[in-house]
């Protein structure tokens, strides 16, 4: 229902019910069931929809601390919300911090996909070529852009919405370089 919320732009609500979900779960199944690590992950993709990263980063760090107790550290979903936490400490301009959770999750990702042209190998990418950008170290910026428009266009074509996006993100790194 939260999702339902969410997708209506009803943050609030959503938040309200992706809380009293982690509420629910955390009564009827412990405090450190991994459902109630899941209602905080949601909770922190709508806090961070909303700009309210400071709020977003402790979801996602309540739900990557259940998380990890029920996953290996390389599992998919660890991995993606230690991707959200980088996200919001580039978000809150802490830049140095969140590339040394890139790499680090660029090295895991590399163990679990492989050369791959899985999403969030391509998601991870372009978040890091952001991170550079804000640096402004454009060079670096334009090689992370460019790896992730490759995969990009292995995994959807070459007239996706998201490479699209993806080149317009390579063409910009040109005109600050």
């Amino acid at each position: 229902l939260g999702g339902a919320h969410q997708r209506l732009g009803e943050h609030e609500a959503a938040i309200r019910l992706y809380e009293s979900a982690a509420a629910l779960w955390k009564t009827v199944l412990g405090p450190n069931a991994d459902k109630v690590g899941e209602a905080w992950y949601h909770a922190g993709m709508t806090l961070a929809e909303m700009g309210r990263y400071a709020e977003a980063r402790e979801a996602f760090e309540t739900s990557s601390s259940i998380v990890q107790l029920h996953h290996p550290s390389d599992a998919a979903v660890v991995l993606r919300v230690r991707h959200s936490l980088a996200d919001m400490l580039a978000y809150e301009g802490s830049y140095e911090e969140a590339l040394d959770q890139y790499h680090t999750l660029q090295a895991a990702q590399g163990r679990v996909y492989g050369d791959s042209t899985h999403i969030d190998v391509v998601r991870l990418h372009n978040d890091m070529a952001w991170t550079y950008n804000r640096l402004g170290e454009h060079a670096e910026a334009s090689r992370h852009y460019s790896i992730a428009l490759r995969a990009a266009q292995r995994l959807y074509g070459k007239t996706h919405p998201h490479v699209v996006s993806l080149l317009s993100n390579v063409g910009s790194t040109f005109e600050n370089t």
